[in-house]
């Protein structure tokens, strides 16, 4: 009884869509094409660019009576938000994407994050290219745990799939380790 006494009390949060700074995100991946005679895991190599719209709906919990909805900073007291993002991503054989999606994050612990990314991307891919992507529309997925170093940067490490998924046609697909630096204006 003792227990849930302690523990079982709501504290105060608010929901709410909010007016943020840019984040921009960079990321760096090894990846695998799932055909015949690509790149396996650490052969092939890509990089990408995101960009974090300046708007969010997010749950915000105050942790103390200081805590206010309009600190700035990269995460602070935010235990969920989402928004909508846009990203290029290029492979080595010069294959591009170009995606918009939107990222959900779920406070973990403390600065910590798990982030989830899911959208529809155009793919243009040269037809001799070994990296498992195909040209026209796609589904890109990443799921990734972020760390924020400071209020403006944050790292994360992750993985991302990029497949047609056989809604749009084909069956070729990419998996990608990627590595993330984020940064908030």
């Amino acid at each position: 009884m003792c227990f849930s006494l302690l523990y079982a009390q709501p504290e105060p949060a608010t929901a709410h869509w909010e007016i943020v700074p840019l984040h921009v995100a960079s990321n760096f991946a090894t990846y695998r094409g799932r055909n015949v005679n690509n790149r396996q895991l650490g052969e092939g190599r890509c990089a990408g660019i995101t960009l974090f719209m300046p708007f969010q709906w997010q749950i915000h919990k105050q942790f103390k009576a200081t805590d206010t909805v309009q600190q700035s900073g990269y995460f602070y007291n935010r235990q969920f938000w989402f928004r909508p993002l846009i990203g290029l991503h290029v492979t080595d054989d010069f294959s591009t994407v170009s995606h918009a999606s939107v990222g959900f994050n779920f406070k973990l612990h403390l600065r910590m994050y798990l982030a989830f990314q899911t959208g529809l991307a155009w793919v243009e891919a040269k037809s001799n290219s070994r990296d498992g992507l195909e040209s026209g529309f796609n589904l890109i997925q990443q799921f990734h745990v972020i760390y924020a170093l400071t209020s403006h940067w944050a790292f994360g490490m992750g993985v991302q799939h990029i497949s047609p998924a056989h809604i749009f046609k084909g069956e070729s697909n990419q998996d990608a380790l990627s590595v993330w630096i984020l940064h908030q204006f």
